[in-house]
């Protein structure tokens, strides 16, 4: 199942504004324009974690075939790359 929903996201193209955001034990859901993303993401900028630093509304972006996420926080931009599974 997890490498089902790694795939999905790794081909995924994400741009839009997240609209729901949560938290489990070892992994977290996001939704983007809708469309929703199990995902495991670790900072690539200070340990800031996304599931904390992340508000509804914000802005994420993600291309084709890639695994960093890009994040737009208060004018201000985070990167993530999901663990595979």
């Amino acid at each position: 199942m997890r490498r089902i929903k790694y795939n999905e996201f790794h081909a995924a193209v994400i741009k839009g504004t997240i609209d729901t955001l949560y938290q489990y034990k070892f992994h977290g859901t996001i939704s983007v324009n809708y469309e929703a993303f199990m995902v495991n993401p670790v900072s690539l900028n200070n340990g800031n974690d996304l599931y904390q630093t992340a508000k509804i509304g914000d802005s994420l972006f993600k291309s084709a075939n890639n695994d960093t996420l890009k994040l737009i926080h208060n004018n201000k931009k985070y990167l993530y790359t999901v663990l595979r599974w």
